[in-house]
């Protein structure tokens, strides 16, 4: 109560309103007179529903979606500014856009961090500049273009140039209004696809909301397609002061100053107002601008109400007398005591924490990701049975390791220092650092570690099969590891070091390459593991001095020698792994004959062409030419100089090619590190993907300065100059092409337009640079105005520019545009660079040559460029079986890629390449909440035990409630059925039982409020009493019926051998299918064999009981307690026939066949006559796919509770 007074308190002045809607008013702001500031005026119209507000007073000014104190923002609805399309090669008078109309809302502007133009349509160049400037003081450009009618990309992409762009807001450029002017292109009409209007759309918006793709979207369709965009709630952001002074000045006003809450302090604003704002101080929440508005924190106040409440018990003890109080004091020495012991073993927990260097790891790693990664002593204690030696895994050469169950059921790996020194404590800490990073197939996941303990913890993924060294190292000779599967390791280990040195964020060395730390999992899929003596290594940096760390045998000799640390190191370690699996040979213990080590003796022999002398049997069975190929690879691996040896990358690629991937790539051994080059060597490669089907290139820039014409030529702005052709050397028809929307055109360049040209000249993409006349002058990019426009522009249309290339060509015919007459700064280039590139001008402009490269993206195809997959045979480069041919759906090219099948990951382009993926290991792949068990190709989810529902949704398993039944003393009717011996039950006992069950069933079909199909009647689920009668259980199958149905559509469910045939094969439940399963029983009473399991050349029970029935020879089958002489014998076998037929309309009712039972039950000696129907002798089977031995429920236990308690048994 007390934090909810002091918030409204802290809301609005006394007496004024503090909501209008669903917006807060605070203090500044207010709806009336004497409840706001001069010029915080807000008006909130009643006559909407529910109430809006508006900035200003009236509704003239623009809605009010939120106001912000903390951010001293206010987030408004903005408008849409729409403009016709202007003839081609024309330019339109400049039109001023202008978000706050009117002259009284002066505290407000712009947020230039906060928000950005949007300009959608297509054909134009626009240019946005201050208003009521001339053409040159324009601070951003942008034109969007239209590349086709069906493009994904126009209709579902992005704003970054396909029919859209978005241009930043310069602070020190504009305050609430600004000009925007259209150049419209000659090939507006024909470029333009049909369904968009011609046109364009211009509005403000917030950057953050315009970022989401949800957002965009459906915005930019509406405006393209018809120019409104009337029903969509599109914010932008404004930033507010209080005054246009400094907190100095406005301290010297004391009567004007507006911090007036104790608590609070002025900050001078750094936001795109100029002035003065108030926060509260650190640990206060609130509003500054009232009397004691900033208030304490939330926990302050739970104290106050905590110790309050304390001294009201204390109070009232006393009253109660002073026996209650002494009983009160020892409980509160009790609770001492066991807080003063949790206190301690928190301080301890704290100490350890500290000294295991939990400080440091924080700074180490992101501090979300860290507060995620910290698990609890006591839960590691619970998931290894308090580090029960039965537990221990395996120890390492930097600790032990266990294995855990943590409480989601997820089987860890849990390691354990060995040392309590400093130097394995920052092992520990670096492992941490290392693994945080990194996310790679091949590398064991880290999930989280523990740092209360004396000795540090890490937790793993499980591994389940052991290091590679176990595997390959056995006692049995006739169990070792396949050749093509230590081939397939060689290149996953391979991959992940590439990974590590190239590709991670951080260049990180392992230090300790060896098969003892290559785990393997269910799958046998390599995961390199145990980064204690890791290194991370700058970028800029080609190497590190270190102490020596490593295991001899497999420890780069130059890093032994030298320290100095290099990504070479790890390629020497990797050389020795490899030699390891061609040989089988240990590198630590091996001796040769001439008392040499292993590495010495391979390359001795290789060198000698010896190579079989040392080769394991195995590898000269299985791939003799691969491992000579292998041999080779590791001997470059082992050179002595690290300069000589090749890069991991190169490994990579030589491996997957041994595998049998056949691509057209060339390698130049003479660059150190050798470089990958596409083709004939036109073209740096810099990274392979197999999965995705691409090549990611290094572009080269290409320089247009020779087709813009001069400043002082007589061509007039929008003049077409000479063309260009883009093609970064690839080879026209494929099979590498540019990869759609996955580029993007990169212009570096002053007042010029570049144009991407594709088929019949048509735009593909385009974008303009700008120059604004601030930084034309003779400063040549120097001054501090000119640095402002370049840094915090980026590369948004001021002297930079970028634009989405959707349509993925082998080349392009490249168009440069003059926009105007000024003098051009001295870089005119542009770029194709990958979409994801941070690309600034900063570069660019400041050094004396901008890079020579930026990355870009190809896909490729493997038959060529006019071939699809073959459409009744598989395709022949999709060489593994769980993978499948893929036609590409890009519209520049054509041609296939293999793909491996769902659930499956790996190379389609070699003999079983497509391995199963084990989703149950990946949480972030796989969906379950509960349970996960790993399939071939999938995974399912399940409810861990004691619980039921979807495990597939948050929350959806549900803890399974406990039900409450009469006991029932004897047992199932089948468990005195199927003894062995004689049965404790007479004829005359499974007759009356039978009666029983029909009169129940009868009961459930026909006398119950609402009909009930119980879908699994056996001999399982009739229980029997103290005085053997019969009582129906198990309704976990059941369902309702309503009245005026006779059928219902259901799953199949129920048990093999007493399911109905028809019920199976048409899914159709009727009361009918209940008659079936009761038929079965009574067979199974009359010769005591299970429906379930009998099995005879002749098919099921059912099949065999109607065959020997219809030949008269029934006494093969019944049970021999049974004399045949009875008359009710062949009574009950006719009434089983009759209700076991296979065409439902054939079988009585329930209600009839407990009629007849009752006769002859009271008819001893009296047969009954009945219709004797032909019966084919057949076998009914039932397939065993949907069932199970028992039941499978689908009724919720509610339902369950509610059949037992309505209807009895």
């Amino acid at each position: 109560m007390i934090t909810s007074l002091a918030a409204a308190a802290a809301i609005a002045l006394p007496g004024c309103d503090s909501k209008c809607g669903g917006v807060d008013v605070p203090y500044p702001f207010g709806t009336r007179d004497g409840c706001h500031r001069p010029g915080f005026e807000v008006t909130c119209d009643q006559t909407h529903q529910p109430p809006k507000l508006f900035l200003g007073s009236g509704a003239g000014g623009p809605e009010v979606l939120d106001l912000s104190l903390r951010n001293s923002t206010v987030r408004v609805r903005s408008a849409v500014w729409s403009f016709a399309a202007g003839g081609a090669g024309t330019t339109t008078a400049a039109a001023t856009i202008d978000v706050l109309p009117g002259n009284n809302l002066t505290h407000y502007v712009l947020s230039a961090a906060r928000s950005g133009v949007a300009l959608v349509g297509c054909g134009f160049h626009a240019t946005v500049a201050r208003r009521g400037g001339n053409a040159a003081a324009a601070f951003s450009s942008c034109a969007p273009s239209c590349p086709g009618a069906k493009r994904r990309e126009l209709r579902h992409g992005p704003c970054d140039g396909a029919g859209c762009c978005v241009v930043p807001i310069l602070a020190s450029t504009v305050t609430s209004s600004f000009d925007v002017k259209f150049s419209w292109l000659e090939k507006n009409a024909t470029d333009r696809p049909a369904w968009v209007v011609p046109g364009a759309s211009v509005f403000v918006v917030e950057t953050e909301w315009w970022h989401d793709r949800d957002n965009v979207v459906p915005v930019k369709l509406s405006l393209l397609n018809s120019g409104n965009a009337t029903g969509f709630v599109i914010p932008a952001v404004l930033d507010w002061t209080l005054n246009k002074s400094s907190c100095a000045a406005a301290k010297r006003m004391a009567d004007d100053f507006g911090c007036v809450s104790k608590n609070s302090e002025c900050i001078n604003s750094t936001s795109s107002a100029y002035g003065y704002v108030c926060r509260c101080n650190d640990g206060y929440n609130g509003n500054p601008y009232v009397l004691d508005g900033c208030q304490g924190s939330r926990r302050m106040h739970i104290a106050a109400g905590i110790k309050l409440n304390v001294y009201t018990g204390v109070f009232f003890a006393m009253g109660v007398g002073i026996g209650m109080f002494v009983l009160l004091m020892v409980l509160a020495a009790i609770f001492a005591t066991k807080r003063l012991k949790v206190h301690k073993a928190r301080k301890m927990r704290e100490k350890f924490f500290k000294r295991n260097r939990g400080l440091l790891l924080r700074q180490l790693v992101d501090k979300d990701i860290a507060e995620k990664m910290i698990f609890s002593l006591e839960e590691l204690e619970k998931a290894t049975n308090k580090f029960d030696e039965a537990r221990i895994l395996g120890g390492g050469g930097h600790g032990t390791v266990y294995k855990g169950i943590l409480s989601n059921q997820r089987v860890v790996a849990i390691k354990m220092s060995r040392f309590i020194v400093q130097r394995e404590t920052d092992e520990f800490i670096n492992e941490v650092a290392i693994l945080s990073q990194i996310n790679h197939r091949n590398v064991v996941k880290l999930f989280g570690c523990c740092l209360e303990t004396e000795v540090p913890l890490l937790v793993y993924e499980f591994i389940p099969n052991g290091t590679l060294y176990a595997h390959l190292h056995v006692d049995n000779p006739q169990k070792p590891l396949p050749w093509k599967d230590r081939l397939r390791m060689a290149f996953e280990v391979a991959s992940s070091l590439t990974y590590l040195h190239a590709a991670a964020s951080t260049s990180v060395v392992h230090r300790d390459i060896k098969t003892s730390n290559i785990l393997l999992d269910d799958r046998l899929t390599a995961k390199v593991s145990d980064f204690g003596a890791s290194r991370g290594i700058a970028i800029d940096q080609s190497g590190v001095t270190t102490g020596i760390q490593g295991t001899f045998g497999y420890m780069d000799s130059e890093y032994y020698y030298t320290r100095r640390l290099t990504e070479k190191s790890d390629v020497y370690s990797y050389g020795v792994m490899l030699v390891e699996l061609l040989t089988r040979k240990k590198p630590t213990v091996y001796i040769s004959p001439d008392g040499v080590g292993l590495v010495a003796h391979f390359v001795t022999l290789l060198s000698q062409g010896k190579l079989s002398e040392i080769l394991d049997e195995q590898v000269i069975e299985e791939g003799e030419e691969e491992g000579k190929q292998v041999a080779e690879i590791a001997a470059m691996c082992l050179k002595m100089q690290g300069e000589d040896r090749p890069t991991m990358r190169n490994l990579e690629m030589r491996l997957q090619g041994l595998q049998g991937l056949d691509i057209n790539f060339s390698a130049v051994e003479e660059d150190q590190p050798p470089k990958l080059f596409l083709g004939d060597g036109a073209t740096e490669v810099t990274d392979i993907s197999i999965s995705t089907g691409t090549v990611r290139i290094r572009s080269a820039y290409v320089n247009i300065t020779g087709l813009v014409l001069p400043s002082g030529d007589t061509v007039a702005a929008g003049g077409l100059a000479n063309r260009t052709v883009w093609t970064a050397g690839l080879r026209s028809g494929g099979p590498f092409f540019l990869a759609e929307e996955m580029n993007k055109l990169v212009v570096v360049a002053c007042n010029v337009q570049v144009l991407l040209l594709g088929s019949g000249d048509d735009i593909v993409s385009a974008c303009s640079a700008l120059c604004p006349e601030l930084i034309t002058g003779g400063d040549n990019g120097t001054s501090p105005a000119h640095r402002y426009l370049y840094y915090n522009g980026g590369c948004s249309g001021v002297g930079c520019c970028q634009a989405t290339v959707p349509l993925g060509y082998t080349s392009y015919p490249v168009e440069a545009r003059k926009l105007d007459s000024t003098a051009a700064i001295r870089t005119n280039i542009f770029y194709v660079a990958e979409r994801g590139v941070n690309f600034t001008i900063d570069t660019a402009m400041a050094e004396d040559s901008p890079p020579a490269t930026l990355p870009a993206v190809l896909d490729w195809v493997i038959a060529g460029a006019n071939s699809t997959c073959p459409a009744d045979a598989p395709a022949p480069e999709c060489r593994s079986s769980q993978s499948f041919c893929q036609d590409s759906t890009a519209e520049g090219h054509r041609g296939y890629i293999c793909r491996c099948k769902d659930g499956y990951d790996g190379n389609p382009y070699i003999t079983d390449g497509c391995l199963d993926i084990n989703e149950c290991l990946l949480p972030e792949i796989h969906l379950c909440y509960g349970g996960c068990k790993n399939t071939l190709g999938a995974y399912q989810c399940h409810c861990p035990e004691g619980f039921t529902g979807n495990a597939s949704v948050l929350n959806g398993c549900k803890e399974v409630p406990l039900l409450v039944y009469e006991f029932i003393s004897n047992g199932s009717l089948s468990r005195h059925l199927h003894t062995k011996g004689p049965s404790k039950l007479s004829w005359d006992d499974r007759l009356r039982i039978a009666l029983e069950v029909a009169r129940a069933l009868a009961y459930l079909h026909s006398a119950a409020s609402i009909p009930i199909f119980h879908r699994d009647i056996k001999s399982s689920n009739i229980l029997l009493d103290d005085s053997f009668n019969a009582k129906v259980s198990d309704f976990g199958a059941s369902r309702y019926i309503s009245l005026n149905r006779t059928e219902v559509t259901v799953s199949i469910q129920g048990t093999m051998g007493y399911v109905d045939p028809t019920y199976y094969y048409t899914g159709k439940l009727t009361d009918k299918s209940d008659v079936f399963s009761f038929g079965v029983l009574l067979i199974e009473l009359l010769t005591r064999k299970k429906p379930s399991v009998f099995t005879c050349n002749d098919g099921s029970l059912v099949a065999q009981f109607h065959l020997l029935l219809m030949e008269g020879n029934l006494v093969q089958i019944i049970d021999p307690q049974i004399t045949e002489e009875d008359g009710r014998v062949h009574e009950v076998a006719e009434l089983a026939a009759r209700c076991t037929r296979l065409k439902r309309q054939e079988r009585p009712t329930i209600r009839q066949v407990e009629m007849e039972l009752e006769s002859m039950q009271a008819h001893h000696t009296e047969a009954r006559k009945f219709n004797q129907h032909h019966i084919v002798g057949q076998c009914v089977t039932t397939g065993t796919g949907f069932f199970r031995e028992e039941t499978s429920r689908q009724f919720s236990m509610e339902e369950e509770i509610l059949l037992s308690a309505r209807y009895p048994r």
